[in-house]
């Protein structure tokens, strides 16, 4: 529910009635009026908005990566498709499913994750300049010997005691040939979509694995929407798996415990069944 709050916080608005295309817009146009108010007290209907808009854009793909206009026309099938074997029909169609997956997924660049990624594979972006001389959990003075615990810290002091000027990160100008901000929109949204119903089913099939990874993508829509305390959650979860804090034994533990509970009841009684004559029935 939580995540879906985010999500509806980065793409869902009242005030776009009118903007073809938006989660608002398909509201009022499927004439789902349970959808209103809070997430939290509407989870079901909005869940079931966003997954109704989710298949209508993955009919959408699936037409457009097979050439179709319309679900009139004829699927192309491969030559001799009725004697494949049911394994070789599915995997058929997944080929297809993961075309689409990296095609729109994956390869995407316009996503929330683009400012990340560029901050991680930059050593000289402007954001790792503070961090460029982290050591035992203190950033130190690039000018001095004196260390901090925290960056903010560090900038009043080198800004302060040594003049310096704090590197600016330089906003990147639009290009002509950028594509329309209606097809990010519909794309951040086919994918944020998508991230919902991977934990949505995770969770009800009790796959601890996919649920554990999902941590790594529901961060950064967390940072994003000011959640803090569910950033920290994420954050949390992903550093115990991830560093050496724990073993191997302690890590599946973790991540058992996300649906199993592994601890055992010491005192466990003996229960029986009593015939009582009076209501023809038993008490325990």
């Amino acid at each position: 529910m939580n995540f879906l709050e985010a999500i509806c916080t980065l793409t869902y608005s009242t005030d776009s009635g009118r903007d073809r295309g938006s989660v608002y817009y398909l509201r009022n146009m499927l004439n789902a009026r349970n959808v209103k108010g809070d997430v939290r007290n509407q989870y079901r209907a909005y869940k079931l908005l966003y997954y109704t808009v989710l298949d209508a854009m993955c009919c959408l793909l699936f037409l457009k990566e097979l050439g179709l206009n319309d679900f009139e026309e004829n699927i192309p099938f491969p030559e001799n498709f009725q004697q494949f074997s049911q394994e070789d029909k599915i995997a058929w169609i997944n080929e297809i499913c993961r075309s689409l997956l990296r095609k729109h997924f994956f390869d995407s660049s316009s996503d929330i994750f683009s400012q990340l990624r560029e901050i991680l594979a930059d050593a000289n972006h402007p954001e790792n300049y503070w961090t460029s001389q982290l050591k035992d959990s203190r950033v130190k003075c690039h000018f001095c010997e004196k260390t901090y615990a925290y960056v903010g810290s560090l900038k009043v002091h080198e800004e302060k005691i040594h003049n310096a000027v704090t590197p600016q990160i330089k906003a990147k100008r639009k290009s002509s040939t950028e594509k329309d901000e209606v097809q990010g929109y519909c794309l951040q949204v086919f994918k944020l979509s998508l991230l919902h119903k991977n934990l949505d089913s995770a969770v009800d099939m009790a796959d601890r694995d996919r649920s554990v990874k999902s941590a790594k993508y529901e961060l950064p829509v967390y940072n994003l929407t000011n959640k803090t305390k569910y950033a920290i959650g994420s954050i949390h979860l992903i550093t115990l798996l991830e560093s050496s804090i724990l073993n191997e034994d302690q890590k599946q533990r973790l991540v058992a415990n996300r649906f199993i509970n592994l601890v055992k009841q010491r005192d466990q009684r003996h229960v029986f069944r009593i015939p009582d004559k009076r209501k023809h029935s038993c008490t325990f």
